[in-house]
């Protein structure tokens, strides 16, 4: 008995599926890297300083993508009401002002958060809660 088989539509199969597979993980990274910077902004927002309530409407998201990658910044663009681009010097104090961060506490939570985000998105053993390197159940 002789067999045989041609691997040639499965290989093509195969390489569209992948093909699909890196579009959606990219989309979904994308999906993740604005969700967790709109979280890093509305913290940030929540905590920038009561005494300077110009400061929390300043906090800026800003995302692009160049070359099938996600950019997202979270920032504050703000100047004080005597014009001084400030929120640097609100987040680290100066020689007479103490340090009153608000963007690096909001940022710090992403550092677990986003990665663990990411992963969810685009493994399905992950964000299916099944399966193993073995393949789940036997």
């Amino acid at each position: 008995v002789k067999f045989e088989a041609d691997f040639s539509e499965v290989k093509k199969l195969a390489e569209s599926l992948q093909g699909d597979a890196v579009f959606q993980a990219e989309a979904a990274v994308h999906r993740v890297t604005i969700a967790e910077a709109r979280l890093v902004k509305a913290r940030a927002q929540a905590a920038a300083p009561r005494d300077r309530p110009w400061l929390a409407g300043a906090i800026r998201q800003k995302t692009w993508g160049k070359g099938g990658n996600t950019h997202t910044d979270v920032f504050a663009d703000a100047r004080d009401p005597e014009g001084r681009a400030s929120p640097f010097y609100v987040e680290y104090g100066t020689s007479k002002a103490p340090p009153q961060p608000f963007m690096g506490p909001a940022a710090a939570p992403a550092e677990t958060s986003y990665p663990a985000a990411i992963l969810a998105a685009v493994d399905p053993f992950a964000s299916s809660g099944g399966g193993s390197v073995t393949g789940g159940d036997e």
